[in-house]
Order: structure tokens, then C-alpha cells, then sequence
């Protein structure tokens, strides 16, 4: 992999960044987890039993998620999966990708819906949440997101059925990129999978992308240009390629060679940032899902998160 070069801003990491992170996690985990299953709503995907499960998050709102427990989970604990979400509203379903044989995955919505939450049509040049609150670190939307999920781990690691010690995280697009962070923030992370990741490197995709979601930023610094120096700022306490350095657990990586919408380049960049153990895939596609996605992450797990 080739170094990609960079403007100062990009790599710019503020300097209470570790500061920040830790009374950030402080705040949220001031309040009790509050486990809780509703098995009222409860369902099966093949072998598999499905339940929404519900945890005090950032603010002390709940954050809720669908648990799927495999049938091996009644024998001995097993691995568990953090499946974060895209851009947008809807929860990860539970479906082939985001469930594992003998894993147990939690698929949580991050913006405190329930997971059956089916909302409007979403288009983020309108509604969308890239610079809700922007103006600060303290107040920017991926504050709360990021801490919901850290905190999902502290629930993985809190179920009896769990392996304390094979907790993964894995996510497409949006996801990716807060498998990036996730990974940078909690070292009791074993595993990780991020593809295609969305976040990365802002100063980078706003040059490369005439794509939404990144486009929300440049419309919001047309309307408001005195803004840039403070969006910047804030944003790098975010952007993965400044939590690049703070992986530890082994990652694989994977980007598409058309993508548009997360720029191959602004993938690397976080990638290259990386001391861990580490592997990269391109894939000739702009941005989507494949098959071949799946089988490389299980192939990745299968390499790191067995017992």
C-alpha cells in the first residue's frame, strides 16, 4: 500500500483528543446499563433466536438493537458481534450478512429508534445528521453516536451468553467508519471488519466526493464559509484517520475502486494510519454490498475471533 500524502488539516489530531474520548465515555457509563430483553417481541431467524434488546446509552436515553443468540449459546458462550449501521435511521437487519454461525450479533440503531423503526423516506441533503451540531465537539450528532457504540460493548461484554474475550465489531459504509473509531476507543475489541467505510478523512472526501453524505458539509460551509476553521476542528475528533493510530486488535479493511460516495483514497488513509495487524481488499465496485464482503469477513473472523 502507498502512502497517501495529505494536507496538514487532515492529520491535524487535537490535543486533548485522549481527553476528550475518556470523559466522553465517562459521562455515558455514569448511567446503569439497564439491560433489557423484550422477549414479547420475540422471533426466530433459522436457528437462531431473535429479541429486541434495549441499554442506557449517551444522555441517558435507551438505545435499542436486535440480539440474535445461536442455538450453541445454550452449551457454552460464544463469540459476539457488534453490527453497526449506514447512513441514516433503520437498525441492521437480521439477515445472511450480519449473522455468524456460532456468533452472537447485536445490530443496534444508534439514534435511539426501535429496531422495527421504519421511517419516512430519508434523503440526507435535507434531513440528514453530518453536521447536526457541528459547531462544537461537545455538541456534534457523532458525539452521542460514537458513545452508543462503546457502550454496545459494554453490553456484549455484560451477557451471559457472551465471551467477554471474543467481542468483534464489524460495519459497512457508515458503519465502517464506527468500526474505525469503536475499534480505537475500546482495546477489549478482538476482531474487527470495516468495509467501505463512510467518515473517513474530511478534508480529503470533500475534494474527492460530490456525493451525500459528505456533500452535507460543503452545503453547510457554503451558507456559513466563516464556519470551515471551526467544522474542521471539530470533525477531527472524529474522523477515523485520527483513531487510526489506536487500533490495536487485527482489521480488515476493504474499499471499492469506484466509490463515489467513500472514496477509496480517504479509506486508505485511515488504513495506512493502522500499527495493528491488518489486511486490505479492493473491490471493482462503486458503492455497495457484494457477496464477496461476506465471505472475507467471516473468513477474517474465523482467523481471529475463534476461541
Amino acid at each position: 500500500m502507498s502512502q497517501i500524502q495529505h494536507d496538514v488539516e487532515s492529520l491535524a489530531t487535537p490535543a486533548d483528543f485522549n481527553q476528550f474520548w475518556q470523559s466522553t465515555l465517562e459521562e455515558v457509563r455514569r448511567y446503569p446499563l439497564d439491560i433489557v430483553h423484550d422477549t414479547r417481541r420475540a422471533l426466530n431467524y433459522h436457528d437462531f433466536r431473535v429479541e429486541v434488546l434495549s441499554y442506557t446509552g449517551f444522555g441517558g436515553g435507551r438505545v435499542f438493537g436486535w440480539l440474535a443468540i445461536p442455538p450453541e449459546a445454550k452449551q457454552q458462550r460464544c463469540g459476539a458481534i457488534l453490527w453497526l449501521p449506514g447512513y441514516g435511521l433503520v437498525t441492521p437487519a437480521i439477515d445472511a450478512v450480519t449473522t455468524v454461525p456460532g456468533y452472537i450479533t447485536l445490530a443496534i440503531n444508534v439514534h435511539n429508534f426501535t429496531p422495527d423503526y421504519l421511517p419516512p423516506d430519508f434523503d440526507p441533503r435535507f434531513d440528514g445528521y453530518m453536521v447536526r451540531g457541528i459547531e462544537s465537539p461537545e455538541t456534534y450528532r457523532y458525539r452521542a453516536i460514537v458513545a452508543n457504540c462503546v457502550r454496545a460493548i459494554d453490553v456484549l461484554a455484560e451477557l451471559p451468553e457472551a465471551d467477554p474475550n471474543r467481542l468483534s465489531v464489524l460495519g459497512i459504509s457508515q458503519g465502517g467508519g464506527l468500526t474505525f473509531i469503536t475499534a480505537g476507543l475500546d482495546h477489549r475489541i478482538r476482531c474487527a471488519v470495516s468495509d467501505i467505510a463512510y467518515l473517513c478523512d474530511l478534508p480529503l472526501a470533500l475534494h474527492l466526493s460530490d456525493a451525500y453524505p459528505f456533500q452535507e458539509v460543503n452545503d453547510y460551509l457554503r451558507g456559513r464559509p466563516d464556519m470551515h476553521d471551526t467544522v474542521m476542528r471539530t470533525y477531527a475528533y472524529f474522523d477515523p484517520i485520527n483513531h487510526a493510530p489506536n487500533i490495536r486488535c487485527p482489521i480488515l479493511v476493504s474499499a471499492g475502486t469506484n466509490d463515489n460516495v467513500c472514496p477509496l483514497p480517504t479509506i486508505q488513509a485511515v488504513y495506512d494510519r493502522i500499527p495493528a495487524t491488518k489486511e486490505w481488499i479492493s473491490y471493482d465496485i462503486s458503492h455497495g454490498v457484494i457477496a464477496e464482503m461476506n465471505e472475507s469477513y467471516r473468513r477474517w473472523l474465523g482467523m481471529y475471533a475463534r476461541e
